[in-house]
């Protein structure tokens, strides 16, 4: 049995998804003009080189290096829970899954201008690249204690690079 779609509701559809479509541009415009990026110069793990094809960023945690753009930086280190600033009161049990370097800094990740969502488990050794943004221009990640909050272009996961 087939059902008929009524004209009228077809460009019901169409101007809802236009307003979504709408709605997730002007967001994303917001995201990028609303936080002050961070030089990659700026972020003391990671050691800014000049290479032959550009600027690379090497994470001093690790000694990896990959290329990147002027503002684009690559951090490699294990996914965690983000610690909480303030650990004195109550806690809750929640977990905001980000990178944790191998000296210990941590980052917040967000995917929105990738247009991805990846599934992240804590303990996975991943490689992430971005542009790095001061933790005062995201309110939503005052509670963490991190350096930066990384705006994600790309995951390489290392142990599994098929993923």
């Amino acid at each position: 049995m087939s059902m008929m779609i009524h004209p009228q509701h077809k460009k019901i559809a169409a101007f809802a998804a236009g307003i979504v479509l709408c709605a997730g541009l002007i967001f994303t415009v917001f995201v990028f003009s609303s936080h002050e990026a961070i030089a990659p110069s700026e972020a003391p793990e990671l050691e800014m080189t000049e290479g032959t094809s550009g600027t690379s960023a090497t994470d001093t945690d690790t000694g990896s290096e990959d290329i990147s753009s002027d503002d684009r930086v690559a951090v490699e280190g294990m996914t965690a829970c983000l610690p909480k600033k303030d650990t004195d009161g109550p806690v809750t049990l929640e977990c905001a899954i980000g990178l944790t370097t191998d000296s210990g800094t941590s980052y917040a990740l967000d995917f929105s201008a990738s247009g991805e969502s990846p599934v992240l488990d804590t303990a996975e050794r991943v490689r992430v690249e971005g542009v790095l943004f001061t933790p005062e221009s995201f309110p939503r990640v005052s509670t963490y204690d991190i350096k930066a909050v990384m705006m994600v272009s790309r995951v390489i996961y290392l142990d599994d690079p098929t993923r």
